[in-house]
Formats: C-alpha cells, structure tokens, sequence
C-alpha cells in the first residue's frame, strides 16, 4: 500500500495513521482510530497524536507514563494499573486448584500473570478488575485454565472456583459456583461469537 492510499490523521492532517496490523480474515490493514473528545466521533490518528493524547491525560489523572505506554495497552492505564497491583510473587495453582499442583519455579514475576477468575469481556464492568475476582498464575497454569474454558470443562473450572473463592474468604454452595461457571462459559462463548 503505497503512502497516497494510507488515510491522514484527523488530529494533525500532516502524518499517516498509525498503522495497527491487519485483519485476520481479510488481511486489509487496519488504521488506529481514537475517539474525538469534542465531538464524540471515532478518528484516525497518528502515533505521534496518539502519545501527545495520552501524555495530557496522564497529566490530567496524576498517573505517570509507564513504559508500556506506546504499545497496545494505550488508554487502559487506570484499570490496568489497578489489576496489575494484584498480582502475587507466586503461582496460585500451587494449591491444586485447577486439578494439579503447580510446581514450576518462577524466577521472575515476568512469568506471572494476572487472571480474572470470572471473564468478563465487556470494558464496561467495573468489577471484572476488582481484587475478588483475580488470581495469580504463571503462564503454563493461565494456559491451562483458558484450555478448560474453551472446552467447557465444568469439572476442572468448579473445582478453580472452588479453591480460589475458599482461599478469598467466600463460603458459596455448590450451586452457586455452578451457576457462577455457567456465566464464565457464557461470557467466553459470547466473545467468541463477537470476534466470528
């Protein structure tokens, strides 16, 4: 795609949108988009708009810039600082709550991640980020756990439930926490139906 083709910045009219990959299925580019403060519509923008744009609201929100800033976490600062704060120094599975004892020796917390026990897709659901619903497990065990979600496995998935809420401080019955991993399945199944 040569540069006359590519769409301009709607903040500067001067650079090329930032470039944001392409689409799986059809394997056109994509150009970033950010919506307009003003007026409410979303615009292409540059990387340069785009930095100056988180930059001021960082300033307005007493937040520093992280280091990830330029990359795809762009515009999550707040939400992604407050999950992030979650995370252990370990690997919860180590007390067998997915249906085997983590044993894997984490060296760095770079092998860590931070997972919702409950997935909520939606960006609007303020508790998805909420202490009570996150766990820290290294990345073998996060795999496996989504493993289990894409293949509905009920068992395995009451019995994560189970431990992870027991060691929260919550007592729920069992047909609580089926009905709580019937709204996992369903959230999972409800994003990959948007993404088809």
């Amino acid at each position: 795609m040569c540069k006359k083709d590519k769409p301009t910045c709607q903040y500067c009219n001067k650079n090329v949108a930032h470039n944001a990959g392409r689409n799986k299925k059809t394997g056109k580019t994509i150009f970033r988009k950010a919506v307009d403060e003003v007026d409410g519509i979303s615009k292409y923008i540059c990387d340069v708009c785009r930095r100056k744009r988180y930059k001021k609201r960082c300033s307005e929100n007493g937040t520093v810039p992280g280091g990830w800033i330029y990359g795809h976490r762009d515009g999550q600062s707040a939400a992604y600082r407050r999950y992030k704060h979650a995370e252990a120094n370990y690997c919860e599975n180590s007390d067998g709550r997915l249906g085997f004892e983590c044993t894997y020796e984490i060296r760095n917390t770079i092998q860590l991640d931070v997972d919702h026990i409950l997935e909520n897709f939606s960006t609007d659901d303020a508790d998805k980020n909420d202490n009570d619903n996150l766990q820290t497990l290294c990345k073998n065990c996060h795999a496996m756990k989504n493993y289990y979600v894409m293949t509905a496995n009920i068992d395995a998935l009451y019995r994560m439930l189970k431990a992870a809420y027991r060691k929260k401080g919550f007592k729920f019955n069992k047909e609580e926490l089926l009905n709580r991993v019937d709204r996992l399945l369903e959230n999972a199944n409800a994003h990959k139906n948007e993404e088809s």
